[in-house]
């Protein structure tokens, strides 16, 4: 037994020490042994040991000094993380399209592919065209499934605890309820390659944190579709899933007890409902003889478009106006509830309604904040994300990377013991 406890002692160590030469270098555009060992504390014997491992193994390379005087003086060897190395595949599946990339180790999108679904498109179509990408990818890249990490899908609906079953996609009824999906995609996807599911606006949530900085430490972010809301919490590096996988679902907040339309769940007076963009398309027809010299029926129905009501809103238009202050006063209700139970500093929100322009985000400000619960001086900062979907991609890659560096928990590898 001591022997074992001795054998796991240097086995920590030593991919503890790895890893931090590894964290030194990646961050970094290129650094030399000296510097490795004065900022790690490690001796150069061990640093020289750990470089050549990583050297071996295609992770660092080296890299060409700069002509500066400095570098010329020293006649170091200098050394940079290849990003590289590795791939990451990763999709996100859309009610209108599926998206997908291959990224390196540093989240860059290295080759891309998007391609459009049709209404309610088959479970098996999506799975089989996933596979067909990947393929795809890989073959211009000229890379192998060897050289992929990670499989990383974006999936609409709610992913279980277990993060392999989709528990319902309420906007593709006919793939149904409980779908083993993690078995599913084992069957299309390169066998041994790890899988990872989640709902999409989790992903987007990463990488607006990545792109933002330690400042967004805790936020609320909201995902706007033209028939979907969904959010996330993200709290010190990761975005809470809740016990079940059902947290963020914050398009099914009840915002609207008059209304009697069904929303997808079945309930009646739920957020995505009350500020669907289509809805307001509809609703704008019903408004035409009360707001006769209104832009918005210059063209007919048929330029009456989402669009169109957030540019005629920006100019001053009042048939516009109230519509979009419609979703105002739902949307607010919501943030009130997530401020109350979630305390964000920040709530940001991405997709269709990021795009809807000064007007609403200042009434929608002005609407959550109306009034200051026991008279606590706090306000919670309301932002528009201008990254695309793309930040979906980014965001999954740079998840599954910044989780690939983390160092083992003690006790993991226990066979390597050898000292550097």
């Amino acid at each position: 037994m001591a022997k074992k406890e001795g054998q796991n002692s240097l086995s920590t160590l030593k991919t503890k020490n790895r890893s931090t030469v590894l964290e030194f270098i990646r961050h970094r555009e290129r650094v030399s042994m000296v510097e490795i060992s004065r900022s790690s504390g490690l001796s150069i014997m061990t640093v020289h040991n750990i470089v050549e491992h990583f050297l071996q193994s295609g992770m660092i390379k080296p890299a060409p000094a700069q002509p500066n005087a400095e570098e010329k003086k020293n006649r170091a060897k200098l050394f940079s993380f290849n990003p590289d190395f590795k791939c990451i595949f990763t999709a996100r599946v859309g009610e209108r399209r599926i998206t997908a990339a291959l990224a390196n180790l540093r989240g860059e999108l290295t080759v891309s592919h998007s391609e459009l679904l049709r209404t309610n498109t088959g479970l098996a179509d999506i799975l089989s065209m996933l596979g067909e990408i990947l393929q795809a990818l890989l073959k211009r890249r000229r890379a192998s499934p060897d050289d992929c990490l990670d499989a990383v899908i974006g999936w609409p609906g709610i992913i279980d605890s277990t993060g392999e079953v989709c528990v319902v996609a309420l906007h593709f009824p006919s793939w149904g309820r409980n779908v083993p999906l993690m078995s599913l995609l084992r069957q299309v996807l390169p066998p041994g390659l790890p899988i990872h599911i989640d709902n999409a606006a989790r992903y987007h949530a990463y990488g607006e944190a990545k792109i933002k900085g330690p400042r967004y430490r805790r936020f609320y972010f909201v995902s706007t579709e033209y028939e979907n809301v969904v959010g996330g919490m993200f709290v010190d590096g990761r975005v809470d899933r809740g016990s079940t996988g059902l947290s963020g679902e914050v398009g099914h907040l009840p915002v609207d007890p008059a209304s009697t339309e069904v929303c997808a769940c079945g309930a009646t007076g739920c957020l995505e409902v009350a500020v669907s963009p289509r809805r307001m398309e509809e609703r704008a027809l019903t408004l035409r003889k009360r707001y006769r010299d209104s832009r918005l029926f210059d063209g007919g129905a048929e330029r009456i478009t989402f669009t169109n009501i957030i540019d005629a809103a920006n100019e001053g238009d009042a048939c516009a106006r109230f519509l979009l202050d419609q979703a105002v006063d739902h949307f607010a209700t919501a943030f009130k509830s997530i401020i109350l139970s979630c305390d964000p500093g920040f709530i940001i929100i991405q997709g269709i309604f990021a795009k809807a322009g000064d007007f609403f985000l200042s009434r929608l400000h002005e609407r959550v904040h109306a009034t200051s619960l026991f008279g606590m001086d706090k306000e919670t900062r309301i932002e528009y994300s201008f990254l695309d979907d793309d930040c979906v991609l980014v965001g999954a890659a740079w998840l599954m990377a910044d989780r690939f560096f983390q160092p083992p928990a003690a006790g993991e590898n226990e066979d390597d013991a050898v000292e550097e």
